[in-house]
């Protein structure tokens, strides 16, 4: 019976990847470049997860320049590049920061590239037209 149940359950995944017609993925060029603006911070603090949505009445943003530049008011101002998903930043008064990081052309999230003792949060940004 499990001869049978193994080779039904291929034959059934075989059969969905060929109906679907597996295709590469496209890879869609994004850039950081811009005006994003702070959203909300999720995470587990070791107890519990949580999500937590900033109000409107709170406008903190990060600009990001095509040359390299970083201004705004959430993190320090300097200079930044983007290495495979991490943002580097090099501050006005010389600090390296590193933060994860992932994007789309409306979604912006960063967390802090190191170990966190009680889990690291995960900030969101949505970008500005």
């Amino acid at each position: 019976m499990n001869k049978i149940s193994f080779v039904t359950g291929a034959v059934t995944i075989a059969i969905f990847c060929f109906s679907c017609g597996i295709k590469k993925a496209e890879s869609k060029k994004f850039s950081i470049v811009g005006t994003w603006r702070y959203f909300s911070n999720s995470g587990n603090n070791g107890v519990k997860s949580y999500i937590d949505t900033v109000p409107n009445t709170i406008n903190q943003y990060l600009i990001f320049y095509e040359k390299g530049e970083l201004k705004g008011d959430y993190l320090p101002n300097g200079f930044y590049r983007l290495k495979r998903d991490t943002l580097i930043i090099k501050t006005t008064q010389n600090a390296i920061l590193k933060y994860r990081c992932t994007f789309n052309e409306n979604t912006l999230y960063i967390s802090p590239a190191m170990i966190c003792d009680e889990g690291c949060p995960i900030e969101k940004f949505m970008k500005q037209n």
